[in-house]
């Protein structure tokens, strides 16, 4: 009678083991889920629910089924916000932790559809941005668009005239080196091209398509002449930034990124002041908490970010994200900088100072690096 008893329980233990196992596995998409298969065991992989997609403490999204989309009212759009520049001022990490906010829909990568692929069409932007609940903005990253001429038109024809921009800026000559170290590093990392072009959103074309492309292409070689590229970038930082002569070259797209007086007034030309937020790159770094506070403010958007959803990560020398599960940028981030002399770092701080003293007049705002 006792065997019988014995396999009886051991019998609903397995049973009711299983039956755990499948609700677990089945409820993936509605709850974190944490995985002790990761290279770092003091963060284990997390997957964290967010309405439409999973987000990995990677930063990965990955939509959910046909069956929950629907269920769940999902959809797809053109985004509600743009986060338009500058390039290495800390745009991505700003997306990936805004991308946590449960009013927040953020694309996992760059989409460069009103620079490189507006010959993809509207439709095919939209099936870049992720799916969102009825109660969420979508936000869509490519820092290209602060430089790259024509893309305010471009905008205006597919976007809401209540559209909102955001734009990260820092010290211009730090900007400068990151950017240089940006480039180097994919140089030698067998990038084909010495020019700063992502992968990210790069399309897969029809016959029509490619056609429109080499039309655009033509286009864009003429834009590129109207602005500064990286065709031209030296193997230092100084032969990328300083003419035969020693003077600063004003036609290096490393020099030229920084002057971000000279987009901001574009921009609002056709945008109204109150439409742009102009965040310190400084303070992301520092004080992410307050950024996102400002951001949440300017997008009219629920408190939900505090204190403690961040942790400063004294190995990496950055802050992460704590909550609602821990996820930090990759190792890519925080590259060691090359040594610049002083002399010339304080020839380019010189050099930017009348610019950075009319944006604050601009903006009528001021900045922690002027």
């Amino acid at each position: 009678m006792w065997n019988n008893r014995r396999q009886f329980i051991l019998g609903s233990l397995l049973f009711l083991g299983t039956v755990t196992f499948f609700m677990i596995v089945g409820d993936l998409r509605v709850v974190g889920v944490t995985s002790v298969h990761s290279k770092d065991q003091s963060h284990p992989v997390s997957i964290h629910d967010h309405g439409c997609y999973t987000i990995s403490n990677t930063f990965a999204n990955t939509a959910h089924s046909n069956e929950v989309l629907e269920e769940r009212s999902c959809s797809k759009s053109v985004p509600n916000v743009l986060i338009i520049g500058s390039k290495k001022c800390g745009t991505t990490t700003l997306k990936n932790f805004l991308g946590f906010h449960p009013q927040i829909a953020a694309a996992e990568t760059e989409a460069h559809y009103y620079d490189t692929n507006i010959f993809m069409g509207l439709d095919w932007f939209i099936d870049q941005l992720p799916y969102a609940l009825p109660n969420q903005l979508v936000v869509e990253k490519t820092p290209r668009y602060l430089v790259y001429p024509g893309v305010q038109e471009k905008m205006k024809k597919d976007l809401s005239p209540d559209i909102k921009l955001i734009i990260v800026l820092r010290e211009p000559v730090t900007r400068a080196i990151s950017d240089f170290t940006h480039i180097t590093f994919k140089r030698y990392t067998s990038e084909k091209h010495l020019r700063d072009k992502r992968t990210d959103g790069k399309p897969s074309m029809s016959p029509e398509q490619a056609a429109l492309r080499k039309h655009f292409k033509k286009i864009e070689a003429k834009n590129n002449q109207r602005y500064p590229n990286y065709d031209k970038m030296g193997l230092t930082f100084e032969d990328s930034v300083l003419t035969d002569k020693g003077d600063i070259d004003v036609n290096s797209a490393i020099i030229d990124t920084s002057i971000y007086v000279k987009y901001l007034k574009k921009w609002l030309k056709y945008y109204s002041r109150d439409q742009i937020l102009v965040l310190d790159g400084e303070q992301l770094i520092l004080e992410p908490y307050q950024i996102m506070q400002k951001v949440e403010k300017f997008l009219g958007i629920e408190p939900y970010f505090l204190p403690e959803n961040f942790h400063f990560n004294v190995q990496k020398r950055f802050y992460c994200l704590s909550q609602p599960i821990y996820a930090c940028m990759k190792p890519s981030k925080g590259r060691v900088h090359p040594s610049v002399s002083d002399e010339i770092v304080d020839k380019l701080k010189q050099f930017y100072t009348p610019y950075n003293i009319e944006l604050e007049e601009l903006l009528n705002q001021t900045f922690s690096w002027t």
